[in-house]
């Protein structure tokens, strides 16, 4: 994969990501549903979506991945973290 085409990917990503986030906190701030059962119903829905296109396996290694990067964040601060695109390739 070329770096451009990485960069594109990163970019369509960061703006689902942002989309998917602006979703959430309607269903949390205007519908006033709880941000558990917001979170816990996204993250159903989004595992579920991503074991039926990858395949459980890298579903798993994929959700795995993401628990560990997050694994030590002790504040809502931390989490800033998780949304800050990362640079290079690996």
């Amino acid at each position: 994969m070329t770096d451009k085409n990485a960069n594109d990917k990163a970019m369509a990503a960061a703006l689902v990501a942002e989309m998917i986030g602006n979703a959430l906190s309607h269903l949390h701030n205007d519908c006033g549903l709880p941000a558990e059962i917001v979170f816990a119903g996204a993250h159903a829905c989004i595992v579920s979506e991503m074991a039926m296109a990858m395949g459980g396996t890298r579903a798993a290694e994929s959700c795995m991945n993401a628990a560990r990067a997050v694994e030590g964040f002790s504040t809502p601060d931390d989490a800033i973290l998780a949304n800050t695109p990362t640079t290079g390739r690996a």
